[in-house]
């Protein structure tokens, strides 16, 4: 059976969730030190779904720059710019528009596995948020809603719409990273490294805890339970971090000490009362920049063009001089003489005549013998 025509749409960002798009796109919020789509796209290929559709608003260049053509997933995926891809799912007349026939329409804001598992199902009923909004719809060959009178609500917590069930859903997936394949390898039991990292002797972590690649725990750091550390994450001396969700490239400072928290550059949120902090002072909590550890094209550029320029200022000088003893006929290949067959003797044997050479061209003086002579020039400076 062929599988249905799949679009996923991005969602329109809630308040209590926009200071963490601020640094990526909703499509690319970490799970478990993946994107969203990654985990998204890998559910998709297990499941037999061939193809989707993406529709984007936030920054769709970056996200294509991830996605490409899904030959990653073995998918083949489309991304489309939309000024209100919501509007897809807010008017269901829209969206059997765009289908043009059967299909299916869900937001990325559906977790991917009870979007596997309700496609699995096969579809037949709506799913609706707390606000009666479509969250996931599938839409037959005329175009009606199929299901419309067994639409089912998604219970509270179960979209990503809040910090909070981010941090549910990555706690999730931490307490079932042992039996999954991952990148990272096992320090010890319940306790993934990524590689490469570095971890001081002096730290302690504490199982379940996942560690991404180029993160840097300082001594004495108590990392765990339940925590989650992004790619590039730096954590400072004697530092407690216990049940936090720490997004990538973000710094925090030594003696930090965090319960339950998400933390994203100088963003600090309450997983429990929802309250985000922006802490203004670099030395506690700081977005990481890649220039920090990581050069960049433009300073490799400009070493380049500086290094050129020493090298030219350098051989400027031999250049000269060679030029001065070429126009003063003082080069050695100017006054190269050899012996050239002249004529041959009574006897038959040939006779030779001298000649002088004067010029660079010509059979007469070739590269193999130019070149000594060139290096000689150079080394009577």
């Amino acid at each position: 059976m062929r599988a249905p025509r799949l679009l996923l749409i991005e969602p329109t960002p809630t308040a209590t969730l926009a200071p963490l798009l601020e640094r990526r796109p909703f499509p690319l919020l970490p799970v478990a030190n993946r994107p969203l789509l990654d985990a998204l796209f890998r559910a998709l290929a297990e499941a037999g779904q061939p193809a989707a559709e993406l529709f984007l608003h936030g920054d769709p260049r970056r996200v294509r720059r991830y996605v490409e053509d899904g030959h990653a997933w073995g998918l083949s995926l489309r991304c489309h710019s939309v000024r209100e891809p919501a509007a897809l799912l807010a008017e269901p007349l829209r969206a059997a528009a765009v289908l043009n026939g059967p299909g299916v329409v869900a937001s990325l804001a559906l977790p991917p596995e009870p979007l596997i598992r309700w496609l699995a199902a096969g579809a037949n009923a709506p799913l609706l948020d707390a606000d009666g909004q479509l969250v996931a719809a599938r839409f037959d060959a005329e175009g009606e809603l199929v299901g419309a009178d067994a639409a089912e609500t998604l219970p509270a917590g179960e979209l990503l719409d809040t910090p909070a069930a981010l941090w549910r859903l990555n706690q999730q997936l931490l307490a079932t990273l042992d039996g999954r394949p991952r990148p990272e390898r096992p320090l010890s039991p319940g306790v993934l490294v990524g590689n490469p990292a570095r971890v001081a002797a002096s730290a302690r972590l504490t199982a379940p805890c996942l560690i991404g690649e180029h993160a840097w725990v300082d001594g004495g750091a108590a990392i765990g339970p339940a925590t989650l550390l992004g790619r590039g994450v730096a954590v400072g001396a004697d530092s407690q971090l216990d049940g936090c969700l720490v997004l990538e490239e973000s710094y925090l400072g030594p003696g930090s000490t965090l319960s339950r928290q998400i933390v994203d550059g100088n963003r600090v949120i309450d997983v429990d009362s929802g309250v985000c902090v922006y802490i203004d002072d670099p030395a506690l909590f700081a977005a990481r920049s890649r220039n920090v550890y990581r050069r960049t094209p433009t300073n490799f550029l400009l070493e380049g063009a500086l290094a050129v320029a020493i090298l030219l200022l350098a051989a400027l000088p031999l250049a000269l001089h060679a030029l001065w003893c070429l126009l003063r006929g003082r080069a050695p290949w100017q006054r190269e003489t050899r012996h050239l067959p002249d004529r041959r003797a009574l006897e038959g044997s040939m006779l030779f005549k001298p000649a002088r050479l004067w010029t660079l061209s010509g059979e007469s003086n070739p590269p193999r013998r130019r070149v000594p002579w060139l290096f000689a020039v150079l080394a009577t400076w």
